[in-house]
């Protein structure tokens, strides 16, 4: 028996979602179709894209796009409308994933974003999202900007093939490398898969805090209700907005609709078990914090605090992260992805890597014209520098 054919993407229904309760009364179907995924991430999944509409959407429009077949949702492309404007002051009318658009003084970074597609229907909704794409179906826009893409996921293959061979002018940008760890079932085989000299600097670290923290030790807490969630938060805030103010910074705590975002994240986090908000108190005082996220199994870094004033050789940075990959060999879980980024600290623990990339597309016009010149040429003026 030969296997059943996959849709084509003219049968698929288009439905455009432009309002907040329409979206949350599709969160539930949302969810499914996300499990259904062949990459199943985290922050697609309403909980996080919900909330950050919530707290970041003003001066947007919803315009979501809902694909079915037979009335089942096998496609959905969370996005939204809103005005950019380049540095040359050329105004744009963008559309965007929901959680991208990063705002520098208080933005909160997505990554892993894209568009999701029930398996086995991934070419029928690339077809068909870059069809109304094309056609005006998601709003009057002048580009599509898809940032945070995962490269390795069989959609991004999809939307590459099916936006660069439509009517709209197509460029595709690597923006970042995100390191992660492949985790094995315990600690002894993770060490043995790092370099020799990142294996000893480890290794020293651990003995290095042991002693500092004498006979009294050190304990490790994990926030599993309302209450330790609440005592989890405040050692984040307070040791991250304290090794910040060393900088003569404030952390990016300080921002009120970044702190408000994560507090009510974490807070569906925690019910869903996709939270792991962990601490180090020795003699009572929180010393460290690592706030990550659990997706599929994954576990995801995503900010942590540490306290300032202690001996040079006492990294409790280093420390704590250390703990929380135990952690997390401990509880079986696959990954420990450290997001976007190729920062030093993420290069010592690393033992993969994929590309994050973005895709845009905009229509042929005068104003794309002076943009694309006056782009090339600042980058021009840039090598020259």
């Amino acid at each position: 028996m030969s296997a059943p054919r996959a849709p084509s993407s003219e049968e698929l229904q288009f439905e455009l979602i432009s309002d907040l309760p329409a979206l949350e009364r599709f969160a539930s179907a949302w969810r499914e179709l996300g499990a259904e995924a062949v990459c199943t991430e985290l922050m697609q999944g309403p909980d996080w894209l919900l909330t950050w509409w919530r707290h970041y959407g003003a001066r947007r429009t919803l315009a979501c796009g809902v694909f079915r077949h037979r009335g089942l949702a096998v496609g959905f492309a969370p996005m939204c409308r809103r005005w950019y404007r380049y540095r040359m002051g050329l105004a744009f009318r963008r559309l965007e994933l929901l959680g991208s658009g990063f705002d520098e003084s208080d933005g909160v970074c997505s990554d892993y974003l894209g568009i999701a597609a029930r398996r086995g229907f991934e070419s029928a909704v690339s077809a068909a999202f870059a069809r109304h794409l094309a056609d005006g179906s998601f709003g009057a826009v002048d580009e599509c900007l898809l940032e945070g893409i995962d490269a390795s996921d069989p959609m991004a293959s999809h939307l590459r093939a099916d936006l660069s061979n439509g009517p709209l002018a197509f460029a595709e940008t690597v923006q970042a490398k995100a390191l992660y760890i492949k985790l094995p079932d315990c600690w002894e085989t993770y060490e043995q898969s790092v370099r020799k000299k990142s294996r000893k600097f480890l290794r020293t670290a651990m003995r290095d805090f042991e002693l500092w923290t004498g006979a009294g030790g050190y304990r490790l807490h994990r926030a599993i209700d309302a209450a330790t969630l609440e005592a989890g938060r405040r050692a984040l805030t307070s040791l991250h907005g304290a090794r910040w103010r060393k900088s003569n910074s404030t952390g990016v705590f300080a921002a009120s609709r970044f702190s408000n975002f994560h507090r009510d994240f974490a807070q569906k986090a925690l019910a869903t078990d996709a939270l792991e908000l962990l601490w180090l108190t020795v003699n009572d005082e929180p010393v460290a914090a690592i706030y990550c996220f659990v997706g599929s199994n994954k576990v995801y870094f995503y900010q942590s605090g540490r306290k300032v004033g202690v001996p040079p050789k006492v990294r409790l940075g280093i420390v704590m992260m250390v703990l929380a990959i135990q952690q997390a060999i401990a509880q079986k879980r696959t990954e420990f992805d450290f997001l976007a980024g190729d920062d030093r600290y993420k290069r010592l623990f690393a033992t993969e890597s994929r590309q994050l990339i973005s895709f845009r597309v905009a229509r042929k016009s005068a104003k794309e014209t002076v943009r694309r010149i006056l782009t090339a040429t600042v980058a021009s003026a840039k090598g020259r520098l």
